[in-house]
């Protein structure tokens, strides 16, 4: 026997889906922090560097030398040092920071720096503080400990050019590090507590409404078709919720048609097995007993015990869709009147059964069907018509469709059961009261077939006023089947 896999709940997917979220978000900011934060640090006073340059830049052109180096000094931090090419000044110094690379060296260091500078590539140096020497020694990018930033560029002034030293000190980050580090440490705590506690609520949100339908689903697949599905939390509980109570009232429906199912059969296939079986026994017991009269009998219920078993055979074609139709072009109106000759024998026994049309209607359909549809409206007008016994047809032309219409003279069907009329094993009068009375099958054969055309039908009727049931099929232009 197969076992069920065990499938985690709501509450542990979601515990460990937060619980994950947090350990990635957490171990990103670990490695920033810990791996990146010096480098993401010192990208950004280069990149500060780099536009003090551009601007300055701009400044000196404008004939701003002095103000400029000033401005740009307050404004990045930094110390500048512009030293000229053709004498024309000595230099200009500005400093903002206590100590840094250019306030150790002279004129000739200015001049070292310049040439060690232009043997990079954009012109930067990068200096670490030695503590033993309380000063600055050039090293690598990635050293750790106080450094300094030196960019060294040349730029245009008046006539000539000058060069530009700027130098920016960044402070030792491992400081902040720690304490950004301990921070974590409690929001990673903190993080993880609402994991849990934000789990155990969300999943008690989400999870009540399923739990609450499947304990109702459990007690509708017993059979109890009176519960109510409530999806209250949030859409999709809502829309499952709506799509099960509608699935519970069509189960409702199927149950009810199964048990007027097994009343009507079980009524239609007593009697003629009755019938059958008793004209038998006494034609076999009784001399003189075997008439003709009493085989007519065996005969005609012979006849309804075939027509109630091809009508269950029809419908359960139709409904699983191997029934295939040859569409076709077919003459309505000659195909009615043939149907017509098969109630001879009631029109002989005091049926008033009589057909109506105006021109010659053409059709697209499948003959055989399209004769089933006629018969099944005609046998339901002959069930139910009234004492007079009175059953007309009539066809005629509605815009791109031809309307084949039945009426009968009986009771009439009340407003609110019209709909279901068209149900399989349906009555509107569940008392067997004439011969005639079939399965229940021979309307719900008629919808199946019209929805298989893409014709129309309906029913116009109101108790005391009979019935007046109708099928309507496009009409055919010419000989070309529909494909």
């Amino acid at each position: 026997m197969n076992k069920t896999k065990r499938r985690p709940s709501i509450r542990f997917t979601l515990l460990v889906s937060l619980c994950l979220l947090c350990a990635v978000t957490i171990s990103i900011l670990w490695l920033c922090q810990n791996l990146f934060l010096n480098d993401i640090y010192k990208s950004i006073k280069t990149a500060e560097l780099k536009e003090a340059k551009e601007k300055i830049t701009r400044r000196i052109a404008a004939g701003e030398l002095e103000s400029a180096a000033q401005a740009l000094a307050n404004e990045y931090e930094l110390c500048v040092f512009i030293l000229s090419e053709n004498n024309q000044f000595t230099s200009v110094s500005v400093h903002t920071t206590g100590e840094c690379v250019l306030h150790q060296i002279d004129t000739m260091g200015y001049m070292i720096l310049y040439n060690q500078a232009i043997k990079t590539q954009d012109g930067i140096l990068y200096y670490v503080k030695d503590e033993n020497a309380n000063s600055y020694v050039q090293s690598q990018k990635h050293e750790k400990g106080e450094q300094s930033i030196v960019l060294v560029s040349t730029v245009p002034y008046q006539d000539g050019q000058a060069i530009l030293f700027l130098n920016m000190v960044i402070s030792p980050v491992s400081a902040t590090v720690k304490t950004m580090n301990t921070i974590l440490l409690y929001v990673t705590i903190l993080l993880v507590l609402l994991s849990v506690i934000l789990s155990f609520v969300i999943s008690q949100i989400i999870a009540k409404p399923i739990v609450s339908i499947t304990k109702s689903a459990e007690q509708l697949a017993k059979g109890h078709y009176d519960i109510e599905f409530s999806g209250s939390g949030y859409a999709e509980a809502d829309r499952l919720a709506n799509t099960l109570n509608y699935a519970e009232t069509e189960l409702s429906k199927v149950d009810q048609l199964q048990k007027e199912l097994i009343a009507n059969i079980s009524h239609d296939l007593r009697t003629p097995l009755t019938m059958i079986s008793g004209y038998s026994q006494i034609m076999k017991d009784l001399p003189g007993e075997n008439t003709p009269e009493n085989l007519q009998i065996i005969i005609d219920e012979t006849e309804r015990l075939t027509s109630l078993v091809n009508d269950v055979l029809d419908i359960s074609k139709l409904h699983s869709g191997t029934q295939r139709f040859e569409m076709k072009r077919i003459c309505l109106t000659e195909i009615t009147e043939k149907a017509m000759q098969r109630y001879a024998k009631l029109t002989a026994g005091g049926y008033q059964i009589s057909f109506s049309h105006g021109e010659t209607l053409w059709i697209m359909g499948d003959e055989t069907r399209v004769l089933q549809v006629i018969y099944n409206l005609v046998n339901n007008a002959v069930t139910y018509t009234g004492e007079d016994r009175k059953v007309t047809l009539s066809a005629e032309r509605r815009g791109t469709f031809a309307r084949l219409t039945v009426a009968d003279t009986g009771e009439g069907i009340a407003n609110d059961k019209l709909n279901d009329i068209w149900e399989r094993y349906y009555k509107v009068d569940q008392t067997h009261k004439r011969y005639a009375i079939g399965s229940g099958l021979g309307l719900s054969i008629v919808r199946e077939i019209m929805e298989e055309h893409g014709g129309r039908y309906g029913v116009n009727s109101a108790p005391g006023q009979g019935s007046e049931f109708w099928v309507e099929f496009q009409i055919a232009l010419d000989d070309t089947a529909l494909s």
